[in-house]
């Protein structure tokens, strides 16, 4: 009797099919939301990286051309253009993100002086530090900002005061709180405290120079001088001897609280010239 061989199909069968997409589901529901939430966060580092390197480009801009830009609601609006000019990028890769959504620049309504602000040569400086020098450049990578044009003082705080992945309570049902990116810039180290002052008792027959920017500073009413300007400012200051001719003596960038002494030559009642010192 002849034996008959039975020959298996090299596939799949039914079962193992089964099997096989089981598996493949299994990995999806655990693969897929973390490759989503890995896009999103690289999204999200990736704008917070963009923000920082626009507050970096502001903080030149500022140095260079001792200029705090406005926004929208504080003409001329050059924020964007100016940071771009620092940054080597285009102004709209500035005020716009790869997802499409603007930026805000948002100027503290409290901030203390007026924005935009410019500091000219020759400039007697501000009275006094600003009260509150703060800006915001808020981005996101989900949801549209909020206009946020004009903004208040109780708005500007609250977003200043947003916890990192949270949404200000104000804007209601917007997005995720790990979309919205806030780059939190404190400008009270720009501004440098100079001051200028005479020995007690001394009488001055002149005001003595002193020249902000390269441009001399008109005489003042009165000393010691006291003034506010933005780092990196340069002063000139300038000695007289009795015959009255000015020569340049101390040149010095501020950097933080500076203060000089002229010192009067015992020439003369009032004293007809003089020498600065620190």
């Amino acid at each position: 009797m002849q034996e008959r061989t039975v020959h298996r199909s090299a596939g799949f069968t039914l079962i193992e099919m089964i099997g096989v997409l089981a598996i493949m589901a299994i990995m999806a529901a655990v693969l897929v939301p973390r490759t989503v939430e890995a896009i999103l966060r690289a999204r999200g580092d990736a704008e917070t990286a963009n923000l920082v390197n626009f507050e970096t480009g502001l903080r030149q801009h500022i140095r260079l051309n001792k200029n705090i830009p406005g926004n929208v609601t504080l003409p001329p609006n050059t924020w964007a253009a100016d940071i771009a000019a620092q940054m080597g990028y285009s102004a709209a890769a500035v005020t716009t993100n790869s997802r499409g959504n603007a930026r805000r620049y948002l100027v503290n309504p409290g901030f203390g002086v007026l924005i935009p602000y410019t500091q000219n040569p020759g400039t007697t400086g501000l009275g006094g530090a600003p009260a509150s020098p703060r800006l915001l450049i808020v981005g996101s990578v989900g949801a549209a900002l909020p206009l946020l044009n004009p903004i208040t003082q109780a708005q500007f705080d609250e977003i200043w005061n947003t916890a990192d992945g949270a949404v200000p309570a104000t804007w209601g049902v917007w997005g995720r709180g790990s979309d919205l990116k806030i780059q939190r810039i404190q400008l009270g180290n720009v501004f440098c405290a100079l001051n200028l002052s005479v020995p007690a008792g001394f009488v001055l027959g002149f005001a003595p120079r002193y020249d902000i920017d390269g441009t001399q500073v008109p005489p003042p009413a009165a000393y010691p001088v006291n003034a506010f300007f933005l780092s990196d400012t340069l002063v000139d200051l300038w000695d007289r001897n009795a015959l009255g001719a000015d020569t340049l003596s101390i040149r010095y960038r501020l950097d933080k609280g500076n203060s000089f002494m002229y010192n009067a030559n015992l020439v003369g009642t009032p004293a007809q010239g003089g020498y600065w010192s620190r």
